[in-house]
Order: C-alpha cells, then structure tokens, then sequence
C-alpha cells in the first residue's frame, strides 16, 4: 500500500472538545478550586494494609541450585552493583554537609500521610495527602520543577553558576480523593548547610524568596532564635523564629512571618509552630492567620479505593489505512505560573498509558510524570510523582502505575498521582511487574524473590525464591508465574501459591506464553516448554539478533534483524515476515516497525496499511512505541512524540 499522508497540523480545538479521548482535555488551572497553603507533614510510614490473610513464604532463600553460569550473568551483575551503589546514595539522601538541620530531613523517596484540618470560627474541614520527599543535587531539581517555577527558583538561589554544587530538598503533597483535580503542593528547599525554604507552589499560589527564608539554621539548637528578610513577589517578609524543645529527636520551632509591601506596610501575618523530628522533617505544623488555623499532623493511609480500575478495556482499531499522523509537543504547566518548555530530558524506561487516557513519562531527575491533552498539538504536564532513587521501570494496569526503583522498592500509583503503596524488596528489580489477574501482579528482583501483590493494597499473597539471581524475563497468568534466572532455568511457580511446579534448564533472552506453553528464545533457537510439566514441546533455529517477541492470535511473533517468523503452538512456522525492531498488539492487529517504515498486519498476514517513519528514530536501547485506544504514539529521545491514529 501506499504510505499514508502527514497533513498539516490541524486547527486548534476547543477546551470542551468532545472529541477527545482523555478524561482530562485541558487542565484549566483558572477553573480548579482553590484550598488554603497546606505543608509537608512526615508522620510515620506504615505497612501495607493488612488483608487478613497472612503472606505465604516458600521456596529454598538465598541457596544457589544452578550451575554453569552464562555470559549474561556477568553484564547482569555489573548492572546490580551499579544499582547496588545507587541504592547507598539513595539512603544515605545526598546528606547537606553534615549539619545539624541536615538530621531532619527525610531519605529521598520517603513518603508519608498526613491530614489537614482548616478551621475558620467553629466551622472546620479536613482532608487527607501524602507527601513524597525528593533528595536532589545541582540542576536536577530543576528538571524537577515546571518551567516557570524553575526559572524563579534558579533566580533566587543565584543563577546557574555553583549550582552543581548546592543539594535541594523537595516535598510534593497530593491530596487524597480528588480525582480529575492537580491537588498538588510544592516546596523546595535549599539545605545545603541551613534548611532554607526557596519556593512554593500550589493552586491557591505561587511564592519564591530571595533570600530563601531561613527554616532552620546549620547548626540549630534548642534555645536558638534567628531571623531572615527578603522579597516575596512583589511584597516583603520578614521571619522571627525560635527552637524550643519537644519530644526526643525533635524541635519545635515557632514564630511569624510578615509581609509587606515595598513602603513596609504590613499586608499579612502569620503565626507558625512547627515540630521537626529527625529523619522525618516537619511531623506537626501549625499556622495562625487571622482566624482561619490550619494545623497538619500524621494521618493513616485510607483504605483502597475499590472503584479504582485495574484492568483496562480491550481497544478495537478502526482501518488504519484511513489513519494519519499528528505531532505533539510537551509542555510543564505550573498551576499558578502557567506553562512553558518541559524541563529535563525523558529517561530510558517506556512510557505507559492508563486506562483513562493518561501517559506516564519518567524524566531523567527520576520523577514520573502523568500527562495529558492540552490542545490539538500539545500535551502538558498534571501531577509528579517521585518514588526515590533510580525509577527502573513503569507499567500500568487499568488506572494503577507500579515503578520499581534502584532504592529495592516496588511503588504504586493511582492515576491521580497518589501513592498507594510501598513494598521493600530483597534487591533491585530491573523488570517491569507482569500482570497475573485483574488484582495481582507478579514482581521479581535481582535476588530471585519473586512475590504476588494485590494492585490496590500492595498485601503479597506469596513470596518465594528460585534460589539464582533472576536475569529475566518474567511471564505470568492467572495459572503460572514463570521466571528465568542467570543461572540458566527456567522456573514455574504456582500463580495461586507460589509453589515451584516445574524447573527447566533453559536460559532465555525473551520468553512469551502461548495457549499451553511458553515460548523461549534461547541463543539462536525458539523452544517451547509445556506450561504444566516443563517439558519440551518443539524448537525450532531463528538466526539473528532478537528485537522483540510477541503473542497474536494462536501464534507467536519471534522479530529479529534478520527477517521475523510466525510460529503456532505446533511449532510450525505459518510465516515469514520482513525483519521488525519492534512489535506492537492490539486485538486482531500488529504493526512491525522496521527502521524506515511500519506495517500494520491483520491475522491473516494481510498488510491493512504502510507508513513511512523517516524521521522516527526507534532506537533500540528506548521503548519508544505505545499503542492507545485509537493507534499508536511514537516516542523519541525528547519530549516530543508522534501518533498515527483515527483522531480528528
């Protein structure tokens, strides 16, 4: 066929646009509600929520059953002790000198819930957040920050000069239950030597100082007073504040702040009494203006919200021969300063998107970022989020996004950027979790733990080992869990229990499941195995390189620089495709993206379109394709991306 044409960029649409397919066209900040300034408040983090059901353990810990390592175990290696090293600097929190204020700051990636209570006269309301704490040196907090509060924050601090040497504190509060809303409350803090509050933003607001406003001095102690003066915008402040003791570990420190204008007339004043405990930051903040008294302090995680989806519709494609291509790009979007460029640059881990349309984009400062329509060419950012250390990978399921990270974690995200859970893992986990069932996913770790956890509570329901450093990859379903590992094995778990059914000597650099068996590549070799016995069922020889490896239909899709085979659960090769660098799966259609052009295939083999990608550079190293309800996203090095689809 002929390629499809590329069109101009169409006209602009509107903000209530019904044909956009997200649930959240355009963030209008000017319409969002708007909430009293609230702080970052570090109460205790808990465990997941109990089940009632207490977590299975099985399988041999940490004793090695394999022999004959291969080739790869010593690339994976190299990769764990790089991670491994990640991980020190992730808990030591890049420490601000030394000092004395630096004690109560929180690790990197700390995240905490806390409640709020507003109260005006005898009228109060309350609402719950949680707040993430980012750790950050030199500019990237700023790939951290929108466009337009970096700017200001980089003005304040001094300027690019030296900024490679100064550490920064972030904290992000989200509210809890707001749906659809960016609820999101920003500070950064300088805390290279004193805790110094530079900016924050939320929807009521935007305020930078500068000078920063001094929090706590280096070497603070009880009995110590300070003060700091500066610009605030366009107005004045002036901060006076004391330490007084508290509990063990703790300071309270509190004092006013008041603004004014340029001629020294005062605008406002407030009281704050704040209470920072080491390790957390602040655990209780209280703040008195006029009579309204907003007080924050620990809360409890709330329970999962059950209508929370975690399985996503099946997407049906229309022809798409009568697709055509658009360009977008991505914009930051401060909800008080407005939008600029998107700062940073997107990191190495594919992006993903959830059943309500959002897309997820992780930035090379380690934030996820959720995304979102914005106008006919332009998407902007909605909310962050920032798990700590090194995000190693993203995946979705429904409206829940599960990162795992450098700093041995598995976090959990709703679509509205809260997070949900938190689960320690034995060592890093390279890969991304693969689904089980519509609530389980399966999670596996450099150590050969591999676990189950419910979507929505973060409980395992099982946690076992295969005893070998898992080299990948992972497949599940709702009745198996099959892991490889760098010993060279396969191994096939019960998806209920956890239980080892079967073991295999079988290394694998991709593996896909196919009706009853699970197809490997191996070296130059595709082998399948039988799901619930381990035995061999066929194997054929494939040469070549292997770029991707795919289930369609009742067969696997096995792409190679060399040329790509379809192959049935017989282990007959039905066809013979051009060679693909990548594959993508939607219902009763695959698109094989060769370098310079993509084919979209119906399940007879049939080519239902062409077009020509001479400018989309699908580099291996980078997961740049994604399908979505109506075609696929291309990604590149930057922030800006492609679509072919049937949009108007």
């Amino acid at each position: 066929m002929s390629p499809m044409s590329t069109p101009g960029a169409p006209q602009q649409q509107g903000d209530g646009d019904p044909r956009r397919w997200a649930p959240f066209p355009v963030q209008d900040w000017s319409t969002m509600p708007v909430t009293e300034p609230y702080a970052y408040v570090d109460p205790d983090w808990g465990p997941p929520a109990s089940t009632g059901e207490p977590a299975q353990r099985t399988g041999s810990g940490s004793t090695d059953r394999r022999s004959g390592w291969l080739p790869l175990a010593a690339s994976i290696m190299v990769t764990v002790l790089v991670a491994g090293g990640l991980f020190v600097a992730t808990r030591a929190g890049g420490s601000a000198a030394g000092t004395a204020a630096a004690t109560y700051l929180p690790a990197d990636g700390s995240a905490r819930y806390l409640q709020q209570q507003t109260s005006i006269g005898d009228q109060s309301t309350t609402s719950s957040h949680v707040a993430e704490s980012a750790r950050q040196t030199g500019a990237l907090v700023l790939g951290g920050l929108d466009f337009t509060l970096g700017s200001k924050v980089l003005g304040s601090v001094g300027g690019i000069d030296h900024l490679d040497r100064m550490q920064f504190w972030r904290t992000t509060s989200t509210m809890i239950g707001n749906l659809g809303n960016s609820q999101q409350h920003l500070r950064v803090y300088r805390v290279d030597g004193p805790v110094e509050l530079v900016a924050e933003s939320s929807q009521s607001g935007a305020d930078v100082y500068s000078p920063a406003l001094l929090e706590l001095p280096a070497h603070v102690g009880v009995g110590d007073s300070w003060s700091s003066e500066g610009s605030v915008g366009s107005r004045r402040y002036r901060s006076d504040l004391r330490a007084g003791p508290a509990e063990p570990g703790c300071l309270r420190v509190n004092g006013t702040i008041v603004e004014s204008t340029t001629a020294g007339q005062a605008i406002s004043t407030r009281t704050v009494s704040r209470t920072w405990c080491e390790h957390r930051g602040v655990t209780v903040e209280e703040t008195v203006r006029g009579d309204v008294v907003t007080r924050l302090e620990a809360g409890i995680r709330p329970a999962a919200d059950p209508t929370l989806r975690t399985v996503a519709e099946d997407w049906v494609w229309s022809d798409p021969a009568g697709w055509r291509r658009r360009d977008f790009d991505l914009l930051s979007a401060d909800q008080s300063l407005g939008t600029g460029p998107m700062t940073g640059a997107p990191a190495q881990v594919a992006p993903v998107i959830t059943a309500s349309g959002l897309i997820f984009r992780t930035t090379n400062g380690d934030d996820i970022v959720a995304t979102t329509p914005k106008t006919v060419d332009r998407w902007t950012s909605l909310w962050r989020m920032h798990p700590g250390g090194t995000v190693l990978s993203v995946a979705a399921f429904g409206d829940v996004v599960v990162a795992t990270t450098s700093g041995r974690e598995v976090v959990a995200y709703s679509d509205a950027g809260v997070r949900l859970w938190s689960l320690r893992l034995e060592d890093v986990a390279f890969w991304s979790p693969v689904r089980i069932d519509d609530r389980r996913v399966a999670v596996a770790d450099a150590a050969g733990s591999v676990l189950a956890v419910d979507l929505l509570t973060g409980a395992e329901s099982w946690r076992t080992s295969v005893g070998a450093q898992v080299s990948g990859p992972v497949v599940a379903n709702s009745d198996t869990v099959v892991v490889f590992d760098a010993g060279g094995a396969a191994t096939a778990l019960d998806a209920g229990t956890g239980k080892e059914r079967w073991s295999a000597d079988l290394p694998a650099e991709r593996a896909a499941l196919l009706g009853d068996i699970v197809v490997v590549r191996n070296a130059a070799t595709l082998q399948a195995l039988d799901l619930r016995t381990g035995r061999h069922r066929w194997l054929l020889a494939q040469t070549g390189t292997m770029d991707d490896l795919q289930p369609f239909g009742d067969t696997v899709v096995a792409a190679t620089q060399l040329g790509t085979v379809v192959v049935d659960e017989q282990g007959t090769v039905v066809q013979r495709l051009p060679a693909y660098e990548r594959l993508t799966v939607v219902g009763d259609t695959i698109v094989g993206w060769g370098p310079k052009t993509a084919e979209f295939r119906d399940q007879e083999w049939r080519v239902r379109a062409t077009i020509d990608t001479p400018d989309v550079d699908l580099v291996r190293s980078l997961p740049a394709t994604l399908a979505y309800r109506q075609g696929v996203l291309v990604f590149g090095r930057n922030w800006t991306f492609s679509s072919w689809s049937d949009e108007p």
